[in-house]
């Protein structure tokens, strides 16, 4: 289950103490005895250092309470690497004692032209190095082991173009590094295999989920 998201306000940025936000927080994770929970941290809730500190506290005392949850977070990155606001929330959660299961990089609307292809990889090494300066203890595997990759299929906002040669080389690249996670925005848009308005089409020329069963090949 994901927390946050693009629209609207995180819940971290609503409640206004660690202990409210952890009575929500909880009561969602013990109601559907989830075992995987992911925080989508973007747009004004990424540049919130109140909220930041208030989540990282209270994702800390989530996993005490419940010690098999994996945790990890979804931030928005550039081909140079996370964001210094999306490093800060991985740098707060750290310093808050949660352990991370993924960082995972939304590589998707640089609003650069520059093939979308290699800027997906070069975000993820970036993402390692920087992820490398947080956990100088960790090994290599395991810190490929913490990054996620996901991009935006077909034509970003930014009407640059993501395709499936673009969707085949990250998985190439993934089976090399051995990442955490694989995704894209989104299973809509890849189903439809349609031009037309953005949040339902891909405009480019695929089949109906022909993405998914590119990335679907990555078995980690």
């Amino acid at each position: 289950m994901t927390f946050g998201g693009a629209g609207g306000r995180e819940l971290a940025q609503n409640c206004d103490s660690v202990d409210a936000l952890f009575t929500e927080y909880n009561a969602v994770v013990t109601q559907y005895d989830l075992k995987y929970v992911d925080f989508d941290i973007e747009g004004p809730a990424v540049t919130d250092p109140v909220s930041i500190a208030r989540r990282s506290a209270a994702l800390a005392r989530l996993q005490q309470a419940h010690p098999d949850l994996r945790i990890s977070l979804t931030l928005p990155v550039t081909p140079q690497g996370l964001t210094a606001t999306g490093l800060s929330v991985v740098t707060s959660a750290r310093d808050a004692g949660v352990t991370l299961d993924v960082v995972n990089v939304m590589t998707m609307d640089y609003f650069l032209v520059i093939d979308y292809g290699d800027a997906a990889l070069r975000a993820a090494e970036a993402t390692f190095t920087q992820l490398k300066s947080l956990y100088p203890d960790r090994s290599d595997s395991r810190l490929w082991g913490t990054i996620g990759v996901t991009p935006m299929i077909g034509e970003n906002d930014d009407h640059q173009i993501y395709d499936q040669a673009d969707a085949r080389q990250l998985v190439a690249f993934a089976q090399s590094r051995k990442l955490g996670m694989l995704s894209f925005w989104d299973v809509t848009r890849d189903r439809n295999a349609c031009t037309g308005n953005l949040s339902l089409c891909t405009n480019i020329p695929q089949t109906p989920y022909e993405f998914s069963r590119i990335v679907g090949a990555y078995t980690g």
